[in-house]
């Protein structure tokens, strides 16, 4: 099953697509999901791929609104 895409053409969300409209409007071209990011959780490794890159260390992450039952389906232990 394909995920589900609010643009088709790139971003995932809805919320995302007006985060880089905002940036434009300001002057600011920020690559979309460029990199990944290797992590570890013992016994298993993990990569996390940003929406937006900034600097080479500096990454934001868009999210909309999560419930209490979304909150406890993604924490890490």
């Amino acid at each position: 099953m394909k995920p589900k895409r609010h643009n088709p053409n790139m971003y995932k969300s809805g919320l995302e697509n007006k985060f880089q409209e905002a940036c434009k409007l300001r002057g600011w071209e920020l690559p979309y999901e460029a990199n990944k990011i290797k992590y570890v959780i013992p016994a298993s490794n993990h990569t996390y791929t940003p929406d937006f890159t900034v600097t080479n260390n500096v990454y934001i992450e868009t999210k909309g609104l999560w419930t209490g039952a979304d909150r406890k389906e993604s924490c890490v232990y």
